[in-house]
Parts: structure tokens; C-alpha cells; sequence
């Protein structure tokens, strides 16, 4: 089995000085599920493809101009003779078009696209030769021709941050990782499960903090016993401030990575925060469907993690602080209650803006018409959640509750703006603007709230352009690829709102 994606095949004139070999490693949920070869000779790229349901082959030819000159993909199932589907694309020459023949077991059919000579073919089942294009291309429009579509289009290859490349695709496309030598890395792909392909051997090495910070791999102690990293900047001196970061509630490592895509949002502000001068813990998040995991449990561990901060040498106790991002924002202003002498000052980074009904009902919403649900189909979905909402509020005591049930209705009583309110620490709250699960409606209540309550202890921020990982939108706001351009710079304005804040407290 493979994701399904569109992908590029582009190849560039003097890619290739001399032969080159990849064997590859395709993982999904970080599971294997495929190997590949990728061969690339001169004029031409040759790849085969073994999972557990299909076997691939392919190949494409360049003319002397370094476009399509050619191109042959074929699909077969578990059995080496059962013949799933057969493409070749053939150029008619003097840019005049390409004829397609598609063949497969019920038959074949023949057409013909006209069109210039293209740089790229848009295919769904060979991956690997979009890697030696993104190697070689640094940034450019080119043509590619979409075999789905049966047209041209004109697309864009996008230089990010860290050397990284975008693809942007309709609907979203991949990213790839190449090392400081410009050797590839990794192709991560849009969608659910993190699919990545990587190249074998190389995948897992961690990626290495910036030359100023330090890391140091920890256990929460007793009873908490979460798995941490503390990250610190390299320079010893005087005591610095402390940080613990808290991902979203459907984060599944400390890094604030999600079952449905790595942002290593987390991550990037702990380093960011380190080379700035304070020291930053974040911890493994429980699985929220786990027996036992409860708000108290939940806020037990983000003491422990102050408590871990406070006793180091290198840390000042009395400048501790907490930043949650999602629901840990609102699981960091429960855990700082009551905690004067341990937390200094919390921040919530795209906080819940309504109660968990609404923002669960907002979220769906977003999600489904992201996804291209009708109305229909939103309102029945919408439906459904609050019925299974209103069954888990009318169960007895004593009757069995679903994995996480005990978790949520917990967090289904909690009203956001009187918790934001309650804060005995000074708060600071960040959204991003093109947020699509907190509506401008649901912001503008906040801030409203906040500005007339809120005693001068609460400050409110709105990031223009950027989503809700934080990340650069644009002006028109979120790209095609959505959340899929995992490769998109993360907003400098965010360490920035999050170091002034901070700093106040130190003084």
C-alpha cells in the first residue's frame, strides 16, 4: 500500500554528473510498509517499488532539452503477473503534445494531450523520482502534466527554512529534508500518519539542537515518571529562568508532534527559548484514552516538571514559568493555580476560546469542509458529536466510560475565559489569525472579555499570518496545502510576543 499523492517527477538538465543509487524505506505511522531502488543514469530515472499489496516500476526519459521525453509506470499486485495498471506517456515531438495509453485488466484506452513539452509528469504511484529533482532545484516554477487531470499545470517549488523544499500542490504537497550537504534525508508527505519516505540508514539520526544549546535526556520523578529533555543554552553563568512547554492534547511526543503531522512546534520554541538564555523542559504527553488519565493527574505532571526545573544549580526557582500550546494552554493555567511560589507566569499559545463543546463542534466543522464535506454531511457529523457528547454527560456513577471518557467530561466543564480569569499568575495569550479551529468571532470574545476583567494580569496577541502551529500563511491566508507544508517558516513574531513576556517577569 502507498499514500495517495500527487506527485512531481521533475528533472533538470545536469542533474546527474554521474550514475547515483538510493535505497529507500517508506513509512507511514512510523511503521514500514514499502523499500524502493532509485536509480538515476543520466537521462533517465528507473525505481521499483515492494510492498505488501503491490509491486511498482517505473521509468522516465529526458530528451536532450532535459523534458519528458517519456515516461512508463507500472502496477502489480501481490502477484508478480497480476497486472494492476500499465501508464505510458509518449511525446509526440516538436512540442505538439503527448499521446497517453492507460492499460489494465478490463482493457486499454489511448488519448491524446496536447500541450508543450513538459518538465514533469503528476503521478500517484512513484514517489522516489520527485527526490532527485528537489535535490538539484532550489526554487522556480515549472510544467508539469497532471495524468489524473489530463492537463497541464504550472506549479511551484519553494525554498523553506533549514534547506528544506515545498512543493506546492493543490490540496497540499511534500517536503523534503536534505542534510547540510545537500544529501537527501527524508520526503515527508501530506495527510494523515506522517508518511515519509527516507532514505535507508539515514532516517534516524536526531536532528541536532543549534550550536548554542545543550540537551539533556531525563525522568520526571515519581510518580509522574514522564520521559524529558531539558534544553539549555551551552554558556554557564548565573541562575537562568525555567520553562515548561506543554503540547496540544492530541500531541503524541514531547517535540508536540500529532498522530496526523510532525510541526515540532514544541521543539523549535524550546530551542529558540535556550538560545535566548532560559531553560527549557518538555515532557512526554500522556495518552489521553489511557486508564487513569485524569485533569489532576494531567497537572501533577506539569508540576513535577516545574519541581524537576527548580532544584537545578542552573536554574532560579523563583522564575519558573508554563507554556501550553492548544489544550496544554488551558491544562498550564489549572496546573499554575495555587502555585505562587513555584510559577512565575503562564502562556497560552492558541488557548481554547470557548467551552469544549463549541471548540469540538468548531474544529469538526473546520475539518470537513477542509476535506470538502457538503452541508449535509457537516450537520449529520455535528450531529453525531453531540450525541455522543450528551451520552457521556448522562452516564451513571459507577458506569464503564469509553477510553478518554473520564478525561473529557472533565474538560467538557471547564469554561475557558473564567479559568483564564481565575489565572493567579500574570497570563499571556497568542493566537494566530488564520486559525481556522478558533473563528475570529470566537478571539474577539476573549479579547473583549479579557480587556474589561481581566485587571491588567491577562495580555492578549493576535499573529497575523500565520496558522495555528504558528506558521507563515501570507496574506490571503492559509495556503492550498494547508497544514500539509510542514516545510513553512515559523512566525518570528511568536518567540518574540513569548520572550517579552517572559522577561517582564524576570525583572
Amino acid at each position: 500500500m502507498f499514500p495517495s499523492l500527487l506527485i512531481i517527477l521533475a528533472l533538470q538538465p545536469g542533474l546527474a554528473p554521474q550514475d547515483t543509487k538510493l535505497s529507500l524505506v517508506h513509512r507511514i505511522d512510523g511503521k514500514d510498509v514499502a523499500r524502493s531502488e532509485l536509480s538515476l543514469l543520466k537521462d533517465r530515472v528507473t525505481g521499483t517499488v515492494e510492498g505488501t499489496e503491490r509491486r511498482v516500476t517505473a521509468e522516465i526519459v529526458l530528451g536532450q532539452d532535459g523534458r519528458v521525453s517519456r515516461y512508463v509506470r507500472t502496477l502489480h499486485g501481490k502477484s508478480p503477473d497480476r497486472l494492476v495498471g500499465k501508464v505510458t506517456l509518449t511525446s509526440l515531438g516538436h512540442g505538439s503534445g503527448y499521446r497517453l495509453r492507460e492499460a489494465g485488466p478490463l482493457g486499454s484506452r489511448s488519448s491524446r494531450i496536447k500541450s508543450g513539452r513538459v518538465h514533469a509528469v503528476l503521478d500517484s504511484n512513484w514517489l522516489e523520482a520527485l527526490i532527485p529533482a528537489f535535490t538539484d532545484i532550489d526554487a522556480g516554477r515549472i510544467d508539469v502534466l497532471d495524468l489524473a487531470a489530463g492537463k497541464v499545470r504550472t506549479v511551484r517549488i519553494l525554498a523553506r527554512q533549514d534547506g528544506a523544499r515545498y512543493l506546492d500542490l493543490p490540496g497540499g504537497g511534500p517536503t523534503l529534508r536534505l542534510s547540510k550537504e545537500r544529501a537527501f534525508v527524508a520526503l515527508e508527505l501530506p495527510g494523515v500518519g506522517g508518511a515519509r519516505i527516507v532514505r535507508a540508514g539515514a532516517d534516524e539520526a536526531k536532528v541536532a539542537p543549534p550550536a548554542g544549546v545543550v540537551e539533556e535526556e531525563l525522568t520526571l520523578p515519581d510518580p509522574s515518571a514522564r520521559p524529558a529533555t531539558i534544553s539549555r543554552p551551552r554558556e554557564s553563568g548565573e541562575a537562568r529562568a525555567g520553562v515548561v512547554l506543554l503540547g496540544d492534547g492530541n500531541a503524541t511526543d514531547r517535540d508536540g508532534n500529532a498522530a496526523g503531522g510532525r510541526s515540532h512546534l514544541m521543539r523549535a520554541l524550546a530551542w529558540d527559548l535556550a538560545e535566548a538564555g532560559w531553560v527549557v523542559i518538555r515532557f512526554d504527553p500522556r495518552d489521553p484514552r489511557s486508564p487513569g488519565t485524569s485533569l489532576e493527574v494531567l497537572k501533577a505532571d506539569v508540576l513535577a516538571a516545574a519541581q524537576a526545573l527548580s532544584r537545578r544549580t542552573d536554574v532560579d526557582a523563583a522564575r519558573v514559568s508554563l507554556v501550553g500550546h492548544g489544550q496544554g494552554a488551558l491544562i498550564a493555567v489549572e496546573a499554575a493555580r495555587g502555585t505562587k511560589d513555584l510559577i512565575n507566569r503562564v502562556v497560552g499559545l492558541a488557548p481554547p476560546a470557548r467551552p469544549l463543546r463549541e471548540a469540538m463542534r468548531t474544529r469538526l466543522r473546520a475539518r470537513l469542509r477542509a476535506l470538502g464535506g457538503t452541508t449535509e454531511s457537516i450537520r449529520a457529523a455535528e450531529e453525531a458529536l453531540e450525541r455522543d457528547l450528551d451520552q457521556l454527560r448522562d452516564l451513571e456513577k459507577g458506569e464503564e466510560l469509553p477510553p478518554g471518557g473520564a478525561l473529557l467530561r472533565e474538560l467538557l466543564h471547564l469554561r475557558p475565559n473564567e479559568r483564564y480569569l481565575a489565572s493567579e499568575a500574570p497570563l499571556l495569550l497568542v493566537f494566530a489569525e488564520n486559525d481556522v479551529e478558533i473563528p475570529a468571532s470566537h478571539r474577539a470574545m476573549v479579547q473583549t472579555v479579557m480587556s474589561l476583567r481581566g485587571n491588567g494580569r491577562i495580555t492578549v496577541r493576535v499573529i497575523s499570518s500565520a496558522d495555528r502551529l504558528f506558521r507563515e500563511t501570507g496574506m490571503d491566508g492559509p495556503s492550498a496545502g494547508g497544514a500539509a507544508d510542514v516545510a513553512r517558516r515559523r512566525h518570528p513574531a511568536l518567540l518574540e510576543y513569548v520572550r517579552i513576556f517572559l522577561e517582564a517577569g524576570n525583572r
